[in-house]
């Protein structure tokens, strides 16, 4: 087994607050580029096998995506370019309802150097989602709505961040 692989199934089995990890493997992984050229972050998604494109989004589905960033940003943009792929997939009603969760989230955020890793988890059992920033709790909000559509920037079909990084996540 390569070396790599290993690293990543060892993570994904130790991963904190994620009910049902011994279920959870390295699915796929992918760049995020701006403006096809600069490479911005690397992601991966780490998910029951058995899930699909069609179901990874469920609340009944625990994940995480870790990204590592490859420049440095700070969490305006971050924050930013959340909102602008969040207003582009749902109507405003619909982030209506998430609208003080999606606030305090966003409170949580800070900037990222070269070599960082935000990482978002959601845990179906506890219906949790947890934000950590290089291995420490910034967030944790009970809402599994806030997990559908903050994950769903890279994993919803409807308008992702990048349709082939939302591809090669859920390989």
């Amino acid at each position: 087994m390569k070396p790599v692989f290993t690293l990543l199934i060892t993570m994904a089995l130790a991963l904190p607050g994620v009910a049902d990890s011994s279920e959870m493997q390295p699915r796929g992984k992918g760049t995020a580029y701006w403006k096809r050229v600069i490479k911005v972050y690397d992601a991966q998604l780490i998910a029951p096998a058995d899930a699909t494109a069609d179901t990874i989004l469920d609340d009944d589905v625990s994940k995480c995506l870790l990204l590592t960033y490859r420049v440095p940003l700070d969490a305006g943009k971050i924050i930013t370019a959340s909102n602008i792929v969040l207003e582009r997939q749902h109507a405003p009603e619909v982030l209506a309802l998430i609208e003080e969760d999606l606030k305090l989230l966003g409170s949580k955020m800070q900037a990222v150097e070269k070599g960082d890793q935000y990482q978002l988890c959601y845990d179906h059992l506890s219906k949790t989602l947890r934000l950590e920033l290089n291995g420490e709790l910034k967030h944790e909000s009970p809402s599994s709505l806030l997990a559908k559509l903050y994950l769903g920037i890279w994993l919803n079909e409807n308008l992702p961040i990048s349709k082939k990084l939302r591809l090669s996540l859920l390989k």
